[in-house]
């Protein structure tokens, strides 16, 4: 969650528009994310919470992001229904995570690719095969949930070892695509 929030802060237009609001579910990520976030002079706003229960008022955001935690929470569905809560009219929802179809091939470049350790790269594949592949979504997998959920549709799209999947809520007079 810091890394992300502080590599947005980074384009203040980002920031002159409407700010940016950070949430996990562990205190010591928040925490972590805030000294993140003040080692580099970023004002961004970190709050404790659940994306199935977010502690927003509803129509607050006009984007919502999610990157490499969708596939850890334990209720999908719901946290999608909060995120278009959240979301105002015509807002846009964007997850980016692993993909299940991702091949152990693909991952192992990757890993490679990452400039780890020796020993750091066989945690890091160990954790990819035996861990996280199984929590992992495939597109349609994201086309079910969606389904499922307030958003009623998506697209979604597969690349190399990992998955982006954008949800648009739209309002009255607008339509899905």
């Amino acid at each position: 969650m810091g890394w992300t929030a502080r590599d947005t802060a980074g384009f203040p237009s980002a920031l002159a528009l409407s700010g940016i609001t950070g949430l996990d579910i562990s205190q010591t990520l928040v925490g972590m994310a805030r000294q993140n976030a003040r080692n580099v002079g970023a004002t961004v706003d970190f709050r404790l919470g659940n994306a199935s229960a977010m502690p927003f008022d509803d129509e607050s955001f006009d984007c919502a992001y999610c990157s490499a935690a969708f596939k850890n929470f334990s209720e999908p569905v719901k946290a999608l229904d909060e995120m278009h809560r959240v979301l105002r009219p015509g807002g846009e929802a964007v997850v980016v995570d692993l993909c299940k179809d991702a091949s152990l091939d693909d991952i192992d470049s990757y890993v490679k690719n990452s400039g780890r350790s020796r020993i750091d790269a066989w945690m890091t594949k160990w954790t990819f095969r035996h861990m996280l592949l199984k929590r992992a979504y495939t597109e349609n997998d994201f086309v079910r949930m969606a389904k499922q959920s307030r958003f009623g549709t998506c697209h979604a799209k597969a690349s190399s070892i990992g998955i982006e999947v954008r949800f648009a809520k739209t309002g009255p007079g607008m339509r899905s695509e």
